[in-house]
């Protein structure tokens, strides 16, 4: 999509089932200035766009927050996978935590003119074996009623020693297409199960050590349980050849289980003692959205204009048991002390986020050139496609006072880069992705410029991405580092084997 706003990168189904993804963040990791920042084996997914955080909760579908599952997120219900880097609050309005360095929308699939019935089978080492359908059919007057229904299940031994994972995914999407009205339903459960282990994090009492066996498994005996159900319905009206209206209304329910452990501080040698947490939850969420969008043009300067309010409410609870003290080894992990699953969750947590948007995106020079609150330039020849973007991006952030050990709102992260992204088709049967981000990370009006000029904390100064094979020699390394100063290690090398065919 180069018709569009900001800086925006979309990678599609097709894309997807190429490179053998599993997740959202397995598909946007193709992007220089996007980063999953928790190792495998974690049950969440937190990336990081231009340099700042965004939860896996704050994907959006179709522009709606609050309706998509907060762990990862299987890609086989979606059509396209939209990375939008820059003030994504000026398109979709404000994210649940409110990430400022870029959003992440999905589309769903939705059935086409061609009926569609497709059926794979996956592998992935150490032993997960995985089925998936996808069937589409149209029908009545022009074709203008649609169902699309995916299904995926997968099983086996995962990567991490000792771990065990278990899949689960049900969509069902139903479209009307008129001739000005469109309607559409979806619909899905998911299921994620692992047992068996976590990710690894770790913090360190000097410098930093180095990586242990990628596969390392700190918390044998750890699970982590999610099951989610969401529904979404949307509608969308033309008005006249230049405007449309849009509404939508979605739900999602939410119920986790598991442990995590809190990211020990590894001592010289890789000692170190911690405890890990039990923890039970829940979320219900209700979100909604409405409003305009059109164009129109000024001479000749095009505009392109929305408008639009959302609401959000979620509500929730969390109950935590905490575990005895354990001492084991980076290196050579011992047995961990697992707490008993806790009670049942209170409802302890209640919140309502509304937003109002509205932007104004002009372009000239045949659209190379729009603008915003910030400039994009765009050039286009042939079958490969070069974008080239300039940003700055400063937010509040949380620094931890050394005499008192409590993190406070204490000064400015200031994020500088410029990014280039090529993509395209070099000859029949082989295509080009890739780019490189360059972001430079400041800590600036610190409390008594203490800190003023540092590096921001876990930024990398260059990022370049070509394709999407991690790890091919085996190498043991930290991955990402994750917020509060923990390291998170790296994935290890996988094989995956796919196979697909359409009847």
């Amino acid at each position: 999509m180069l018709d569009a706003p900001f800086s925006q990168v979309s990678y599609t189904a097709q894309l997807a089932q190429d490179q053998q993804a599993r997740t959202i963040g397995d598909v946007v990791s193709n992007d220089p200035s996007v980063r999953v920042i928790v190792p495998p084996g974690f049950p969440y997914e937190n990336m990081m766009i231009r340099g700042f955080a965004i939860d896996s909760g704050d994907v959006s579908l179709n522009g709606l927050y609050g309706v998509l599952p907060p762990q990862q997120i299987p890609v086989e219900m979606y059509e396209r996978i939209e990375v939008l880097k820059g003030p994504n609050a000026l398109v979709n309005g404000m994210s649940p935590t409110g990430s400022v360095g870029g959003g992440i929308n999905v589309v769903p699939k939705r059935a086409a003119d061609a009926p569609l019935t497709r059926l794979g089978l996956s592998y992935e080492s150490d032993a997960q074996f995985g089925l998936r359908a996808d069937i589409g059919r149209r029908f009545g007057a022009n074709n203008a009623w649609g169902v699309r229904v995916n299904g995926l299940h997968s099983q086996g031994d995962a990567s991490l020693d000792g771990r065990s994972q278990r899949e689960q995914m049900a969509s069902v999407a139903l479209d009307y297409r008129g001739e000005k009205l469109s309607l559409s339903l979806d619909a899905f459960h998911a299921g994620q199960d692992m047992r068996g282990g976590s990710g690894l994090f770790a913090r360190f009492a000097g410098d930093v050590l180095p990586a242990p066996d990628a596969k390392t498994n700190l918390l044998p005996g750890a699970y982590s349980r999610f099951r989610d159900n969401g529904l979404v319905l949307r509608g969308e009206y033309e008005i006249g050849d230049s405007a449309a209206a849009y509404a939508s209304l979605g739900r999602r329910q939410n119920r986790r289980s598991g442990h995590l452990g809190f990211g020990p501080v590894a001592e010289t040698g890789g000692n170190f003692t911690d405890a890990a947490r039990s923890v039970s939850g829940y979320e219900n969420t209700v979100s909604a959205d409405a409003g305009l969008r059109g164009r129109f043009a000024t001479g000749t300067i095009k505009h392109q204009w929305t408008f639009g309010v959302a609401r959000l409410y979620s509500e929730g609870g969390t109950a935590v048991g905490f575990g005895e003290e354990f001492s084991s080894n980076i290196y050579a992990p011992g047995p961990a002390l697992i707490p008993a699953a806790p009670a049942k969750p209170p409802r302890d947590t209640a919140s309502t986020l509304s937003s109002v948007v509205l932007a104004d995106t002009l372009s000239m020079l045949d659209e190379r050139l729009r603008l915003t609150v910030g400039a994009r330039s765009q050039r286009v020849q042939g079958r490969i496609a070069q974008t080239l973007s300039f940003y700055q991006i400063t937010q509040p952030t949380l620094l931890r006072n050394p005499a008192t050990a409590i993190y406070g709102d204490d000064g400015r992260q200031r994020n500088r880069g410029a990014e280039w992204n090529t993509f395209g088709q070099l000859q029949p049967g082989l295509r080009l992705l890739g780019g490189l981000a360059y972001t430079q990370a400041k800590l600036l009006k610190t409390e008594d410029g203490l800190y003023d000029g540092h590096a921001a904390f876990g930024v990398p100064r260059w990022r370049f991405v070509l394709g999407g094979v991690q790890n091919v020699f085996n190498k043991n390394y930290w991955g990402s580092a994750y917020f509060s100063g923990m390291a998170a290690l790296g994935a290890p090398r996988t094989v995956n084997l796919s196979v697909t065919t359409d009847f």
